[in-house]
């Protein structure tokens, strides 16, 4: 099993490419992942992705899957 930190950088880095406007709360979870505070960046990320899918804009495809619905709302909140 893939530990913590290796799954949560995945995370960081399927989100950087999919969405590249997304890049601010990406780097907040990414110096905390450095700063070895794994479980607060992951914290960061799913509260991140929870309120997402509550706006639908992503939706939830199994654990760890996530399809992005709304690209353009997502870009305009990344702009704010």
């Amino acid at each position: 099993m893939l530990s913590l930190a290796v799954r949560l950088a995945g995370i960081l880095c399927a989100l950087a490419i999919a969405l590249p406007a997304f890049a601010d709360d990406v780097q907040d979870a990414a110096k905390l992942l450095k700063a070895g505070q794994h479980k607060q960046a992951l914290e960061r990320v799913n509260k991140a992705l929870a309120l997402f899918s509550r706006l639908g804009w992503i939706e939830t495809e199994g654990r760890g899957r996530y399809k992005i619905i709304d690209r353009q709302a997502l870009e305009d909140r990344a702009t704010l």
